[in-house]
């Protein structure tokens, strides 16, 4: 499993690609949120605070890449279904969310989830309860300060996963100054 996860995580495979792989390395280690015929993922966004204009485009992005996994036979023949959560840019509301997906969706992940507070708020929350947290949408100084022993205590850079920190939280995207302007 290590191999493939580090493989994906190193190509800066995240959304259907990286996460298919993972799923697949992972089925046989975690229960929640996996049965025969499905994969339950969840995701939070902000759906109603300062940035939810951008948030269908990434709602829907996700939706139609697990939609083609899934007309494809879906991920080890198991179809993937997608909770959508609003955490509104707010830790409070993400930490809300996020106890729903994990108690009652009982997901297998979460993956995109969108905001740096937000995330720092619930990371460890979602690693502590066993559930795979898949590229995180934070910026530059909050994965740093993830990576490094700061709140969440959870999120690692795409070029070095820290295994024996948290082995269920992958962040596999560049931070936002090298996004913007790097680019």
């Amino acid at each position: 499993m290590l191999s493939i996860i580090t493989k994906c995580a190193r190509a800066g495979m995240s959304g259907g690609l990286g996460f298919a792989a993972l799923v697949a390395a992972a089925i046989v280690g975690h229960a929640g949120g996996i049965s025969d015929k499905e994969i339950v993922v969840g995701t939070h966004l902000d759906l109603s605070g300062p940035v939810s204009a951008a948030m269908p485009q990434l709602r829907n992005g996700m939706q139609m890449r697990f939609d083609e996994a899934n007309e494809a036979g879906g991920i080890n023949g198991r179809k993937v279904r997608l909770i959508v959560e609003d955490n509104g840019s707010q830790p409070q509301l993400a930490v809300r969310a996020v106890d729903k997906l994990i108690r009652s969706d009982d997901v297998f992940a979460i993956v995109n989830s969108f905001g740096s507070g937000t995330n720092a708020a619930v990371v460890k929350r979602a690693v502590d309860a066993g559930v795979l947290y898949f590229s995180p949408w934070v910026g530059q100084h909050a994965r740093h300060a993830f990576s490094h022993g700061g709140r969440g205590k959870g999120l690692v850079d795409a070029d070095c996963i820290d295994l024996s920190r948290h082995q269920s939280c992958f962040h596999v995207r560049k931070g936002h100054f090298d996004e913007f302007y790097l680019s």
